[in-house]
């Protein structure tokens, strides 16, 4: 999380790529513990790290919660959709330990399956929003100007903002990726 924290002050829109990149360092780490278990001669040290970077998955969550404030706009509408990420990140945590049963002990390849298989939907899910957000931008500087480069659209953006507008009502509004 520190490594992203210190990259947002130099980069800047990177939430999607902050999705996307911890996941894939997720299932490396995953992949590289699961392949070395029960090897001889296997560093030690090496599968530590491996374990480390499985962590990285957590990364994610910060990123998906500023996305969930910043994709939206209107207050019962962000509110509303943080409630349904939240609720859907309780439902996953409380169904994830289901995924592993005592007769897949010791390697547990059923849960460790569900795990890649999440993260890799995660991976699959953030670059469709990617390109979703990036071609919606794209339409609607097209269609009703582009608000980075005329004051005039930026500020009328924004008071249609302040009027709380959704994004779909507001025409000058842009997605963050």
């Amino acid at each position: 999380m520190w490594v992203w924290a210190a990259t947002g002050l130099y980069f800047k829109n990177q939430r999607v790529a902050g999705l996307i990149i911890p996941m894939v360092i997720a299932i490396i780490g995953m992949a590289i513990v699961y392949g070395t278990e029960n090897s001889e001669g296997v560093n030690k040290w090496g599968r530590v790290f491996a374990y480390w970077m499985i962590n990285s998955c957590s990364a994610a969550f910060p990123f998906i919660m500023n996305l969930t404030g910043q994709l939206v706009s209107g207050h019962t509408k962000q509110s509303f959709t943080r409630a349904v990420v939240l609720i859907s990140f309780a439902v996953g945590n409380i169904i994830g330990p289901f995924c592993f049963s005592a007769s897949d002990a010791p390697r547990y390849s059923k849960g460790l399956a569900t795990i890649m298989g999440t993260f890799a939907a995660c991976i699959i899910i953030g670059c469709m929003l990617g390109c979703l957000i990036y071609y919606e931008n794209k339409l609607r500087n097209k269609k009703h100007g582009d608000p980075s480069k005329d004051e005039n659209l930026k500020l009328e953006g924004i008071i249609n903002g302040l009027q709380d507008k959704t994004d779909l009502e507001n025409p000058h509004f842009r997605f963050v990726y």
